[in-house]
C-alpha cells in the first residue's frame, strides 16, 4: 500500500506557470484551453501573450490570467518568451502551450 511521505511533492503544492501565445484566436477556439488550465490546481498563473491585435484577450478578466502585448507577430517562441523572461522567476514550473490544447483535472 502506497502512502504519502513528506518529501512526496503533489500537483496541488507546485508553482506553476502557464502562457500561450495567441493570433488571431478567437474567445472559443480558446475557450477549452483556457478552462483546463484555469481549473488546474497547481496553475497559478496564466499569460496570455497578444502577437495580434485581438478583440478580447486584453479585456478577458479572471484572477489567474496576465495579459502581455507582444511587439508584433515575431512568432511562437518569441512570444513565449517574452513571457518566460518575465514571470518564471516566480514559479517553480513553467509550463508553454499550444492554444488548441486541453488536459484532463489529473495532469495538472
Amino acid at each position: 500500500m502506497a502512502t504519502d511521505t513528506p518529501n512526496q511533492t503533489t500537483t496541488s503544492n507546485i508553482n506553476v506557470i502557464a502562457s500561450i501565445v495567441i493570433y488571431n484566436h478567437s474567445y472559443q477556439e480558446l475557450k477549452p484551453t483556457l478552462d483546463s488550465l484555469l481549473d488546474a490546481p497547481s496553475i497559478h498563473k496564466v499569460i496570455l501573450v497578444d502577437n495580434s491585435a485581438s478583440d478580447w484577450a486584453n479585456t478577458f478578466v479572471h484572477e489567474k490570467v496576465v495579459y502581455l502585448k507582444s511587439q508584433g507577430n515575431f512568432g511562437f517562441g518569441y512570444g513565449h518568451n517574452l513571457a518566460i523572461k518575465q514571470y518564471a522567476k516566480d514559479s517553480d514550473s513553467f509550463l508553454i502551450c499550444n492554444p488548441d490544447i486541453a488536459f484532463e483535472n489529473r495532469v495538472c
